[in-house]
């Protein structure tokens, strides 16, 4: 049986066996492939970063950096987001009482709505709107002068 050994060839850096057979170098690591996402968020689209759940795991470091640079990093499973990767600033912001304008705004808004709602559930109310709908056309017609 013949002595195999494998030696570095200085100019390829090809791994070599003695009988000649050459494995080539392995290729460095391509570039992370985030997919980018649009979602909607208080009607506005924001842009979010998904990977499969297997990258994650096989590229964390990757995926630390880019949720920090970049934004939060959704981890997917079967094309469900399964989890997410933030940075340490926008988890610090998700769990600080701190709330935007817009989000003070909207916390109004929700608000008067509701209160606008309950008013509406009342039984006067509920049977004003079904004497509008039973009306006759001649009735939702009528001026009162």
């Amino acid at each position: 049986m013949a002595k195999r050994m494998l030696k570095r060839s200085p100019k390829s850096k090809a791994k070599t066996i003695e009988s000649g057979t050459q494995y080539a170098r392995r290729e460095p690591r391509t570039q992370l492939a985030v997919r980018e996402v649009s979602t909607v968020r208080y009607g506005q689209s924001t842009p979010s970063r998904s990977v499969p759940a297997t990258q994650a795991k096989n590229r964390f470091g990757e995926i630390l950096q880019t949720a920090r640079d970049l934004g939060p990093v959704f981890i997917e499973r079967h094309g469900q987001a399964q989890a997410v990767v933030l940075g340490i600033d926008a988890y610090n912001k998700l769990t600080s009482n701190e709330r935007t304008s817009q989000e003070r705004e909207l916390d109004y808004w929700t608000r008067e709505f509701h209160t606008l709602h309950a008013r509406m559930q009342t039984k006067e109310a509920r049977e004003a709107v079904d004497a509008l709908f039973s009306a006759t056309d001649a009735e939702l017609n009528r001026r009162d002068t």
